[in-house]
């Protein structure tokens, strides 16, 4: 075998060895995506209190992602007025919010 034959071959090696590297880590996303799914359904199952079946495989992953978001948000706004509403400084913030947001609404 000539040198460059050598050379050819082992470049060959080398690219087959990479392709095969990247089949298997395009095998891996796929199955990382679909178990982000499945527990994506999984939250958005405990949150609407239904069976992880009735929420649709057909649901796309950010919209999923959004109600997750959106209920967290929520949640989290109710907890920190609950709280604020348990201290006299608190209070007095929820009232300044409360003004802030009639004002708001009386400009536009």
């Amino acid at each position: 075998m000539t040198r460059s034959s050598l050379l050819w071959d082992a470049e060959r090696r080398e690219v087959s060895e990479l392709l095969a590297r990247l089949d298997s880590l395009h095998r891996q996303r796929i199955v990382l995506i679909e178990q982000k799914h499945r527990l994506l359904r999984q939250m958005v199952a405990r949150i609407r209190n239904v069976s992880v079946e009735s929420v649709s495989i057909l649901e796309p992953l950010s919209q999923l992602e959004q109600e997750i978001e959106a209920t967290i948000a929520y949640h989290q706004a109710n907890c920190e007025s609950r709280l604020l509403a348990e201290s006299d400084i608190g209070r007095r913030i929820l009232e300044l919010r409360q003004w802030r947001a009639a004002l708001t609404g009386s400009l536009s």
